[in-house]
């Protein structure tokens, strides 16, 4: 059975997103974490601190009723390290 896709296909709706990580507000602008935010005991040599990564519908925004079900999207997050010269 064929089906007929130029009936049926739905375009894709755009959902205002808001990425945090440890509660701090990204965008896609650079945001520098402090050390003291990633080593809070000032142990640069210990694994850093826990920070929660959370990515879901901007608050404030059109809240949109989604339906259940899977939703695809992509949130790149790069994080480097700033070497001073000493």
């Amino acid at each position: 059975m064929l089906h007929n896709l130029s009936t049926s296909w739905i375009p894709p709706k755009t959902i205002d997103m808001e990425v945090t990580l440890g509660g701090r507000s990204l965008t896609t602008t650079n945001s520098v974490l402090e050390a003291k935010t990633l080593f809070p005991d000032g142990k640069t040599g210990d694994a850093s601190a826990p920070l929660n990564l959370d990515i879901g519908q901007k608050a404030g925004a059109a809240l949109q009723n989604l339906p259940a079900g899977e939703y695809s999207g992509l949130v790149s997050l790069v994080i480097s390290q700033a070497v001073t010269a000493g």
